[in-house]
């Protein structure tokens, strides 16, 4: 058993394929009897994830900052559940609860929190497993900005080989599974 950490949006998806795919995570997650860990919304697709490792008997850690729980969008019923000053401060505690991160689509948010452990692996700072599950090819232009990055020479590592990309569901466990993490580099020691 694991926890998982899914970054999403808490928006609701036009695409009712990303939807789809967001329920067959959550099934998953409970299936194997895996906790998630998420941002602790009740809306868009953070609150559908929720909802539905909840009904299939799956435990749930929601961590939200103080500022967002006045807006009245924090989940209730979760297996466990914390209030954090700072969105930096969630970031942090989301990363410490977790084993691993899948990435769903998403917006600011989640691009944010991708890029944070991204950074922090390829620092030596975080060595847990990335995955993007690219639905829908919604982070098609994304990996195409990032081989570029690459082909200028501004990332430490090909982007590869800190970030597992799967495009169903059903793969995300492999790929955890299977996730090397590269050595960290040289001039980092």
């Amino acid at each position: 058993m694991s926890n998982i950490c899914v970054f999403c949006a808490s928006s609701v998806t036009k695409n009712v394929y990303i939807a789809e795919d967001c329920a067959k995570l959550a099934e998953l997650i409970a299936k194997r009897m895996d906790t998630l860990v998420y941002g602790g919304a009740f809306v868009g697709l953070m609150g559908l994830l929720a909802d539905i490792v909840l009904k299939n008997g799956g435990k749930v850690i929601g961590i939200m900052p103080k500022s967002l729980t006045s807006r009245e969008i924090a989940k209730e019923g979760l297996t466990e559940s914390y209030i954090t000053e700072s969105m930096a401060e969630r970031k942090e505690l989301l990363i410490a609860k977790s084993d691993a991160f899948v990435i769903l689509p998403g917006g600011f948010g989640t691009l944010d929190e991708l890029f944070e452990v991204v950074c922090l692996c390829s620092l030596g700072l975080c060595r847990k497993p990335i995955i993007i599950l690219n639905s829908q090819n919604y982070y098609d232009k994304l990996l195409e900005f990032l081989q570029y990055a690459d082909e200028q020479g501004m990332l430490p590592y090909h982007y590869q080989n800190l970030i597992s990309v799967v495009s169903k569901p059903e793969e995300i466990f492999n790929a955890i599974a299977n996730y090397k993490l590269p050595p960290v580099p040289e001039w980092l020691r």
